[in-house]
């Protein structure tokens, strides 16, 4: 009767016991997800035996893990057992049997990936996003060197704890397998699985993403332009490493984008770094990276129809050189000599065609001609007088000359004139006779100088009427 009672009150501490195990559970993470965990077929490690793995079905997750997450390696090695710590006694086993404690780490290095816009560390199709795959050898367990046959069996993982970069702790429940697991103070789940009752912690980080902008020019919108024109009204460029919108942010009216690239400030021929200018992606996750380039302006050249060249009136002969002012124009501006385009001239000294060769500097380029012409100087009637049946002319002495010609017509328009020349440069008056009564007579002069053979005239002078005697 004792031994049937004994037996009864045995039953029930057991139950009492489980039921106090099952409650007392394992706080998980409230927002996870699920991967899986599995050591390579065949491996060993010496302490732990054999290594195995049951590939685990995902819907026998425990609540907030992602998915089971395949281990690399089967070499988890044994730690020395604990020491000063006396082990727990099961609930119904024998007072020599005990449960022992347990202890894993994850020793392995801080995992990272690159922001995406998820918490996730594997893609839909589960492809691994971390640095590195979880080992065996990332973790630790400590255990009693009596019962040695426990390891690594798989482990359920969280997600991150967020979306954005910056640095995480990933959630692992570690589950265990061996002929010894029952020799540990270990949980089981609803499938009668070990697991360790602690959550292991495992450092990770997001890091920020890089996105890289080329800029590159198009037939549109080229990265150069010819001095004095307006830049294009885009900068073009090709941009990498950036994620599309997701759904969420587009329904928030969140734009891929804002702004536009920059330049360098500067006006003149030249080279300009081109730079991130408003550019903003909006989104802190991102570093943004420039890849150096440039916008190019590049000199006007003075050949260029919208070029204005002012024509150069004749010049008056001196016996010295002839420099007359160029007038160079680009639209309403006056481009300056010296700083925009520089001078020479050819034939200038004699009477004649003289040449002009205008080079561009500065910021313009090119080589431009233009000419003009060298003249003896205009003379001017200093008086006119009626005679009978004839006129007198007089004028003022002009040294580089080499003589003068009258001209007279009954009309203004000299029709029918009638030309004479004076060939000694020293005389100053001129009768013209043999003319008709009460006529009226409009008469002008211009000078001449012969030179090599060679006759150059001046421009007539303003006309002057006279009515003879």
């Amino acid at each position: 009767m004792k031994t049937k009672l004994f037996l009864l009150l045995f039953i029930l501490a057991v139950l009492i016991g489980l039921c106090a195990f099952a409650e007392e559970g394992l706080i998980l993470p409230s927002d996870t997800v699920d991967v899986e965990l599995e050591i390579e077929s065949g491996a060993a490690d010496p302490d732990v035996g054999e290594a195995s793995l049951e590939l685990l079905d995902d819907t026998l997750l425990p609540e907030s893990f992602d998915a089971y997450v395949p281990l690399e390696e089967a070499s988890v090695t044994a730690a020395p057992a604990f020491s000063g710590e006396e082990p727990a006694v099961e609930v119904g086993r024998e007072e020599e049997d005990t449960l022992y404690p347990l202890s894993i780490r994850y020793i392995g290095p801080t995992l990272t990936k690159p922001y995406d816009k998820t918490r996730n560390y594997q893609s839909s199709d589960g492809t691994w996003l971390l640095s590195e795959k979880l080992k065996t050898t990332s973790f630790s367990i400590e255990k009693n060197s009596d019962h040695p046959d426990v390891s690594l069996r798989t482990l359920a993982l969280s997600k991150f704890g967020a979306a954005d970069a910056g640095s995480y702790q990933l959630e692992a429940r570690i589950y265990l397998t061996g002929a010894d697991v029952i020799y540990y103070d270990l949980k089981q789940d609803d499938s009668d699985r070990y697991y360790y009752p602690e959550v292991v912690k495992i450092p990770a980080e997001i890091t920020k993403r890089i996105v890289t902008i080329t800029p590159k020019g198009t037939d549109q919108y080229p990265l150069s332009k010819v001095y004095g024109a307006s830049d294009p009204v885009w900068f073009t460029s090709s941009v990498s490493g950036l994620l599309n919108l997701t759904q969420e942010e587009k329904e928030a009216g969140k734009k891929l984008y804002t702004g536009r690239l920059s330049r360098e400030t500067g006006e003149s021929a030249g080279k300009y770094r081109i730079t991130i200018g408003t550019l903003d992606f909006g989104n802190d996750n991102y570093i943004v990276k420039l890849k150096k380039a440039y916008f190019t302006i590049t000199r006007k050249s003075i050949k260029d129809t919208d070029m204005g060249l002012q024509v150069i009136d004749d010049q008056i002969y001196t016996g010295k050189p002839v420099e007359p002012r160029i007038v160079l124009r680009y639209g309403e501006r006056k481009l300056k000599a010296g700083k925009s385009y520089e001078v020479t001239y050819k034939n200038n000294v004699g009477p004649g065609k003289a040449t002009v060769v205008i080079t561009g500097v500065g910021n313009y380029k090119g080589t431009r001609k233009t000419t003009f012409s060298i003249l003896p100087k205009q003379p001017a009637i200093a008086q006119l007088t009626a005679g009978k049946a004839s006129f007198i002319l007089r004028w003022k002495k002009i040294q580089t000359v080499t003589g003068y010609q009258i001209q007279y017509a009954r009309n203004k328009n000299f029709e029918n004139a009638k030309t004479i020349t004076v060939k000694d440069a020293g005389t100053l008056k001129k009768t013209v006779k043999g003319l008709k009564t009460g006529k009226r007579y409009y008469v002008r002069m211009r000078t001449y100088i012969k030179q090599s053979g060679k006759v150059y005239r001046s421009s007539w002078s303003k006309s002057k009427a006279v009515v003879v005697k």
